[in-house]
Formats: structure tokens, C-alpha cells, sequence
């Protein structure tokens, strides 16, 4: 089976037509029908959405073998101009076969260091913060107070980085760089001066190895002129900085 015969057979398994798959994968029907006769290659993130789609590994989908080769071709050694260019034939098959095999090689190669990559990236469609504590001693004058943060993250990606955002209600950002300090779980300490009856809001930045970031608003914290701490949770959102 092709890898045409292959993308077809899939596609029919999940009652898709040629232009509906193409409407899925960003492409036109012609796109569809050529690749499904074979007379082109998908591009690698047209395989791994296909692989996605259909819910099977790229292994699965780009296991393919060769059809049958037909008939050797015969050489008549009677005639030396034909067996020349019978050879020539063969060596040029040989070389688009050799050339061909490369090239799968190649586009395969490209697929496993694709899939690493996106092994090491994070899903803005995924959880990342599964648990959230703040321990805050306020002592002095009520404007000094000292936090330990605790972040339980509910993912974590080779490379991955996490940092608190601490919006103050003068407007000043806070910036504090968390450290894995048993598992998944992130803290970090700092101190700040803070005007009671005035609210924090705090966000964790996960940046991951390609470098793109995500911001998850995580609490408001608000101090009263008691020293009484109370905390709002904003879990409810993950959005790309």
C-alpha cells in the first residue's frame, strides 16, 4: 500500500470527503487528491495533523510498502546499442531509487525532530497549574510582608521555566523566578513592601524550550488594614504572552 492508498483509506474510515479533509488540513481538494494519487508528498505538518486527525502514529501512517515492481526488463545482448541503454535505464532507476529512499529518509528525519520539538513544547489547550498556596507573614507597620509561593504545575516540558508576575496596585510589576523544589512543585520567596487595602494580582509565566511564553493569571490578594490576607483564585484562563 502507498502512502496515497494509505491517506485515502483513512480518510474514508472517517467518513471524510476530499474537500472536507482538505478544509481540515488548511489545504485545497486537488492538494487531497493528488497526495491520495501519489503524485505528491504532504508537507510534515500536513502528516503529523493527518496522524492527529485520524487518530493514528506517524509510524502507522507513513508504513508503507513498495508495490510490485512488474517485470524485470529484458537486455538483448545481441544488440550492444540497446544493452547500453539498457543499462543506463537501470542505473538511472537505481540512482532515482537510491534518491528516493533518501529522501523518505529525509522527510522522516525531519518528522522525529519535529515531534521532539513539540515533546518540549506546552499545549495552550492543556492545564498547566494544578495547585497554587501562598504563605504571607505581614509584620512591622502592616506594609512588610513576606511570601513564600508554592506551585504545583499540572505539566512540565524539558527546558521548561516558570516565573510569578506580581501586579502591585501602584501599577509596579514584580518579578520572581520559581525553582523546582520537589517534583513538580515550583517555589519561591520574596519580600515587599505593601500598602494595605491595596490588591496583588499574581500570574505564572511558563516559557518553554522554543522559547514561547504563557501567562495563567493564578491570584488577587488583597491585604486589610487588619493584616487579614484573603486571596481570590483566577485559574480560569491561559493565554499566550
Amino acid at each position: 500500500m502507498t502512502l496515497g492508498q494509505r491517506i485515502q483509506e483513512l480518510r474514508k474510515q472517517n467518513n471524510l470527503s476530499q474537500e472536507a479533509l482538505g478544509e481540515k488540513l488548511g489545504v485545497s481538494r486537488q492538494a487531497i487528491s493528488r497526495w491520495e494519487m501519489d503524485g505528491a508528498v504532504p508537507e510534515v505538518d500536513k502528516l503529523i495533523a493527518m496522524s492527529k486527525l485520524f487518530g493514528v502514529s506517524l509510524n502507522e501512517l507513513l508504513q508503507v510498502e513498495t508495490g510490485d515492481a512488474g517485470p524485470e526488463p529484458k537486455i538483448v545482448l545481441a544488440l550492444p546499442r540497446l544493452w547500453r541503454m539498457g543499462v543506463v535505464v537501470l542505473a538511472l532507476l537505481t540512482l532515482l531509487s537510491l534518491g528516493g529512499t533518501a529522501y523518505l529518509g529525509w522527510r522522516l528525519i525531519g518528522v522525529e525532530r519535529q515531534l521532539a520539538a513539540e515533546q518540549n513544547t506546552l499545549d495552550p489547550e492543556l492545564p498547566l497549574v494544578a495547585d497554587f498556596d501562598v504563605d504571607a507573614q505581614v509584620w512591622g507597620d502592616q506594609t512588610h510582608i513576606d511570601y513564600t509561593f508554592y506551585l504545583t504545575v499540572a505539566r512540565q516540558v524539558e527546558g521548561m521555566e516558570v516565573t510569578l508576575q506580581m501586579l502591585d496596585g501602584d501599577g509596579t510589576v514584580h518579578t520572581l523566578p520559581l525553582e523546582v523544589s520537589e517534583g513538580t512543585i515550583y517555589t519561591g520567596k520574596t519580600y515587599l513592601e505593601f500598602t494595605t487595602g491595596r490588591f496583588l494580582t499574581i500570574s505564572a509565566v511558563f516559557r518553554d524550550s522554543l522559547g514561547t511564553a504563557y501567562t495563567q493569571p493564578l491570584q488577587e490578594i488583597t491585604v486589610s488594614s487588619s493584616s487579614t490576607i484573603r486571596g481570590t483564585v483566577l485559574w480560569d484562563s491561559l493565554t499566550p504572552s
